[in-house]
């Protein structure tokens, strides 16, 4: 598309009309896939010219002309001085600023952030400019998303009843000394003495829970199993993971054998347990719990898949200095959470063992995942309607007064409390049309249009009699 950015010709200015502009110029506009706009602009020779000769008188005002007063050498005489590119780089640089502030009016643009001018030519007379749009979205058919909610099944409530029943077992359990060979799951009091290439540990009275899958070196459990109190072993391993090749020389003497002896499973650990009458009373409690923490995990799961489904359905569109604005406030706040805990970014990358490009490419997908899930909410806030009324914001905010001692304005909280309220109900909405309750809803309270009729006729039967 293309337009001359001057007003009409046959119109004459009057006191409320804006001045005329000096010259038209030919403006070309094609919006790209990246979200900006490229805007090709034809300069008016004689403009050009204009301003290139006021570029000279600027440039004659800061340079000292050879035979001539500082604001004083005619046009031709900078232009031998300084050069005619000197000139036209000046002018341009000041036309081009003067240019965009019309075109930008003329289009009626709002733009996401400054333009950038991505060419200058003198002959043809030429810009061209690169402006960010706002970001795009379109939703699409997202009101015909649907997801299977999960079912919480009786068999997995009751497996993890049960789980959590031993547990409480376990805690409840006392270790009593046993006059036996040790085994696996028994806790010994040993003297234990390891001596790692030179080097020595000696503890006394250690506590040494015979876990078969966790041990402070590979094969030591596997050596105390057998052993009674008042044997001593000594025996050697294969050195720990971060030094396979390295042998460990063991001195164990076995002080006291102990096995963790259960109570019951009924009433009575019920009550020790809490406010509890009975083993089927702690049992409801028990599935009760459960089921709202299941029940809670699979609704997070539901919203991320019709969260997932709104983003794959939607077009999304917005300029790449968005996403780079984005990355380097992320950037920045990763930084400072580093600085509190002492560490630079080099020395977290080298802990991680990351170069910095790595960290860089995972950040900016990270940020680009999140910044298409915020500009999808917000449209689709905007399209449902949802709002947060001063009450509810008010209300919400006597729940968080916490915060304000963090140095939040009352304003800035406000913000934040209507934004969390807002992204709440989304959440609400979402989930209702993705399990299509919306529609169901929406049927019931919708009326027929011959419904008021036929309720009007009935009326007037009625009134007749």
């Amino acid at each position: 598309m293309f337009f001359w950015a001057t007003a009409s010709p046959f119109t004459q200015p009057d006191a409320e009309q804006k001045p005329r502009r000096e010259r038209p110029v030919k403006v070309t506009t094609e919006e790209l896939d990246t979200r900006e706009l490229l805007i090709k602009v034809e300069l008016d020779k004689e403009r050009l010219e204009k301003a290139m000769q006021k570029a000279a008188k600027r440039i004659s005002r800061k340079m000292v002309i050879p035979g001539f007063r500082k604001g004083k050498a005619p046009y031709s005489a900078v232009v031998r001085y300084v050069g005619k590119k000197l000139i036209f780089e000046e002018a341009a640089d000041e036309l081009s600023r003067q240019i965009l502030r019309e075109i930008v009016q003329d289009l009626d643009i709002h733009p996401l952030g400054p333009a950038s001018i991505e060419k200058v030519q003198e002959d043809p007379p030429m810009l061209v400019y690169k402006i960010p749009l706002q970001p795009l979205v379109d939703l699409g058919d997202y009101r015909s998303i649907r997801i299977e909610p999960e079912e919480i099944g009786e068999d997995e409530l009751d497996g993890e009843v049960e789980a959590i029943l031993r547990k409480i077992q376990m805690e409840q359990g006392v270790w009593k000394s046993v006059e036996r060979p040790a085994q696996y799951d028994d806790l010994l009091v040993v003297d234990l003495q390891l001596n790692l290439k030179g080097k020595k540990f000696h503890q006394k009275g250690k506590n040494l829970y015979l876990d078969r899958d966790l041990e402070l070196i590979p094969g030591l459990h596997d050596e105390l199993v057998g052993l009674s109190a008042g044997e001593k072993k000594e025996f050697t391993l294969q050195g720990p993971p971060n030094d396979p090749s390295s042998k460990v020389d063991v001195s164990v003497v076995v002080h006291e054998v102990k096995e963790l002896e259960l109570p019951s499973i009924d009433d009575e650990l019920a009550q020790s347990v809490g406010d509890y009458e009975s083993l089927d009373e702690l049992k409801q409690a028990i599935r009760e719990r459960l089921r709202a923490e299941l029940e809670e995990k699979a609704n997070e799961r539901f919203l991320k898949k019709a969260l997932d489904a709104l983003i794959a359905g939607a077009t999304i569109k917005f300029p790449p200095i968005l996403l780079k604005e984005r990355v380097e406030e992320e950037l920045e706040r990763i930084e400072k959470n580093l600085k509190r805990r002492g560490l630079s970014l080099e020395r977290y990358l080298e802990l991680k063992d990351i170069t910095y490009d790595e960290f860089r490419k995972e950040l900016e997908a990270n940020v680009k995942d999140e910044l298409k899930l915020a500009l999808v909410l917000r449209e689709f806030i905007r399209q449902e309607g949802i709002e947060a009324s001063p009450e509810e914001v008010e209300q919400a905010i006597k729940k968080l007064r916490e915060e304000e001692k963090e140095g939040l304005s009352p304003e800035e909280l406000k913000k934040r409390i209507r934004e969390a309220l807002l992204i709440s109900k989304a959440f609400d909405r979402l989930r209702s049309i993705a399990k299509g309750e919306l529609e169901d809803k929406e049927a019931e309270t919708s009326t027929p249009e011959n419904e008021g009729d036929e309720a009007e006729e009935k009326q007037r039967a009625g009134g007749e009699e």
